[in-house]
C-alpha cells in the first residue's frame, strides 16, 4: 500500500472532526472504550483494518489499469479507497473491464431515495472522493462497535465481511480472466494479420 502524508484525506484529521461534531463524537468515545485511543494512530493499526480491510488485496497491476480522476491522481490513496469500497456494507461496486482501452472502471452504486445512483470513480469530483473516505471510515468504526454488542452481531457481521471478501476476490479473478482473454484475442488477431499480409 502506498503511504503518503501528503494525501488530502488524513485519518487523524477525520477523527478530530468526529470529536468536534456533537452528533458523531460518541462514535469516537465508544470506539475508544472498546479498542483504545485513536489519537495518533495510523488506520493500518486498527483492528477493522488489520483483520478485515487489509485482506482486500490490491495489486499494482489492478491500480495501473484503474481509471482514476485525472485532475487529482496523486491526491488520494486509491489503494485504500478500493479497499474501503470493496469492504463497505452500504454501497455496491463493479470492476468493469474496457476491452477497447484495457482499462478498468470502478463503478460505485449507492441506494438513494429509493433508487440506485451509479458513478464511476474517474467521474467523481474531489469533494465526492473526500466524502467517500469519510463515509467509509465512519461505517467501519460503526461496524466495529456493533460487533461488540453481542455474539450474534459479531457472527452476522463476520459472515457479511467474509461474503464481501469472496465477492471482491471473485471480481478480481474475473477481471484477470477478461484481461487475459482480451490479450489472447489481440495476439491471435495480430498473428492472423501477419500471416495474411
Amino acid at each position: 500500500m502506498k503511504q503518503n502524508n501528503n494525501f488530502l484525506f488524513n485519518f487523524q484529521h477525520f477523527v478530530e472532526s468526529l470529536r468536534q461534531d456533537p452528533e458523531k463524537s460518541t462514535l469516537v468515545t465508544e470506539y475508544e472504550k472498546y479498542y483504545g485511543s485513536l489519537n495518533d494512530k495510523d488506520y493500518t493499526k486498527l483492528p477493522f483494518y488489520k483483520e478485515y480491510l487489509s485482506k482486500f488485496k490490491v495489486d499494482d497491476t489492478l491500480m495501473q489499469k484503474l481509471r482514476l480522476p485525472q485532475n487529482y491522481l496523486d491526491d488520494y490513496d486509491y489503494y485504500l479507497l478500493l479497499q474501503l469500497v470493496a469492504g463497505s456494507f452500504s454501497s455496491d461496486y463493479n470492476l468493469v473491464h474496457c476491452e477497447d482501452s484495457g482499462d478498468t472502471i470502478l463503478e460505485i452504486s449507492v441506494r438513494s431515495d429509493g433508487r440506485y445512483v451509479k458513478k464511476s470513480l474517474d467521474d467523481l469530483s474531489i469533494l465526492q472522493i473526500h466524502r467517500l473516505f469519510e463515509i467509509y471510515f465512519d461505517e467501519q468504526l460503526n461496524w466495529a462497535l456493533l460487533m461488540m454488542d453481542s455474539k450474534e452481531e459479531h457472527e452476522e457481521i463476520s459472515l457479511r465481511r467474509k461474503s464481501l471478501l469472496n465477492h471482491y476476490n471473485a471480481s478480481v479473478n474475473l477481471l484477470t480472466q477478461q484481461r487475459t482473454r482480451a490479450a489472447q484475442r489481440k495476439c491471435t488477431k495480430n498473428d492472423l494479420l501477419r500471416h495474411i499480409s
